[in-house]
């Protein structure tokens, strides 16, 4: 990893690092490179140092929840060909059924957390075809318990209220929209009608009286 001013807290002299107070960022993986040219750098040695506190405290992830974690293992991938991470727990057995390349320098992420998984874990990096392991990184997980039925609905609830909202109000927006449109049609309709109704006798006879005389009428009188 690179190294960056932290108030003298890392000290980098005659060719020995010095840590005064190592903190948890400090885990990860150091290279020891040497440049001899411009823009050519030559790897000379390879560290990996993982802080493991005296009191850790639990990281706590809800049960069915994501939850990622960094490794710091890019360096030793660079350094080393054919290396490979994955997560120990309790040093018993590996997350990730298919190892992730060394060089990654993304997180590691579970999509689905069980309470399986409370334990301590660690990053470890190994080499193919060779004894060659580094361990880069330390977590305490703790997963909570899985809860009832009730308890997952209202989970699911509380996640995803905004969508929810958004889907209910979807509806109501168009319930209202249905009904305005059907009225509006059934009003409509009911104008035509009125418009195309028979005429009542007394209107035929007051129209007869108010039409114009033809020539035929005009004659007879």
């Amino acid at each position: 990893m690179r190294l960056s001013t932290d108030k003298g807290r890392v000290v980098h002299k005659k060719g020995i690092l010095t840590f005064s107070r190592v903190m948890l960022k400090d885990g990860g993986s150091y290279l020891c490179q040497i440049e001899y040219q411009p823009y050519l750098v030559k790897t000379v040695s390879v560290y990996s140092l993982m802080v493991k506190p005296l009191r850790p405290q639990p990281r706590v992830v809800k049960y069915g929840k994501k939850f990622c974690m960094q490794c710091n293992s890019a360096g030793i991938g660079h350094a080393y060909l054919y290396t490979k991470r994955n997560w120990i727990i309790n040093n018993t057995y590996s997350v990730f059924p298919n190892s992730i390349p060394a060089t990654s320098i993304f997180e590691d992420c579970i999509d689905f957390a069980l309470p399986k998984m409370t334990g301590f874990w660690k990053c470890v990096t190994s080499q193919e075809y060779s004894t060659k392991e580094w361990t880069t990184a330390f977590y305490q997980i703790q997963v909570t318990r899985e809860p009832s039925f009730l308890g997952k609905i209202e989970n699911f609830f509380k996640d995803n209220w905004i969508h929810i909202t958004l889907i209910l109000l979807g509806i109501v927006l168009f319930l209202v929209s249905f009904f305005v449109a059907k009225f509006k049609k059934g009003a409509f309709l009911k104008g035509v009608s009125s418009e195309k109704a028979p005429l009542t006798t007394t209107e035929e006879e007051t129209r007869s009286e108010n039409a114009p005389l033809t020539t035929e009428n005009y004659s007879e009188n």
